[in-house]
């Protein structure tokens, strides 16, 4: 089995009623969705909700790391090997801590 394909998605999700932490006050929150397809037809789903006050990290920057980044490093691998995956991903591509949760 391989990963032929990493899409990503913005998902913008309205809060019933605003949510408040120390760093402020939020009314929607945005993620990131990624799906990934194999040559067999299973989808694989993952999600992140990175946050410039947290991680230095935003929703654009994610997108973009996910689409330059860990999708050349994805296709063609075998996600069975979940392990030789995050080994490659950790050692070739800096930062993007929201991304590499994913």
């Amino acid at each position: 089995m391989k990963i032929v394909d990493v899409k990503v998605f913005l998902a913008e999700l309205e809060y019933i009623e605003p949510f408040t932490i120390a760093l402020g006050t939020s009314t929607i929150s945005r993620n990131i969705v990624v799906k990934i397809l194999t040559d067999e037809g299973i989808v694989g789903w993952g999600e992140a909700s990175p946050s410039r006050k947290i991680t230095g990290e935003t929703v654009e920057s994610t997108i973009y790391a996910v689409k330059n980044y860990f999708k050349p490093v994805l296709v063609g691998k075998d996600p069975i090997c979940i392990n030789d995956i995050f080994k490659e991903i950790d050692q070739s591509i800096e930062g993007h801590s929201s991304a590499k949760l994913l």
